[in-house]
């Protein structure tokens, strides 16, 4: 099992992590999805929209956690943003979904958020 786990860096230290997958460099959802965390539709499409890199990137970290997980069939994947509630979550979601889809068995957990999916 693959563990994701999102979070702010502006909210205390990471959470235990054996790969780190910084989510500062994509675009801010903020000022248009203020009162709805990274893990709504709409969240997502916003930040896929702001910028044609978004889902390359995405791409780039599933095919690292997938190498990964050739190797090492169990460890954790931490998401970073600033305060943890739109880019963090929206990844590891994300993310979350290409590893289901390659048959791999991921939970996720959203710390910095009150309320999960």
């Amino acid at each position: 099992m693959i563990h994701f786990v999102s979070y702010g860096i502006t909210n205390g230290a990471p959470p235990p992590h054996d790969l780190l997958i910084d989510c500062l460099d994509l675009p801010d959802p903020s000022p248009v999805v203020h009162d709805l965390p990274g893990f709504t539709a709409t969240t997502a499409e916003v930040i896929m929209g702001m910028n044609d890199l978004v889902d390359s990137w995405l791409q780039l970290a599933a095919n690292l956690i997938y190498t990964r997980a050739k190797i090492t069939p169990s460890f954790t994947v931490a998401f970073a943003c600033s305060a943890g509630v739109h880019r963090s979550p929206f990844a590891a979601e994300h993310v979350a979904a290409m590893m289901r889809r390659a048959g791999l068995e991921v939970a996720v957990v959203h710390r910095d958020l009150e309320v999960t999916p």
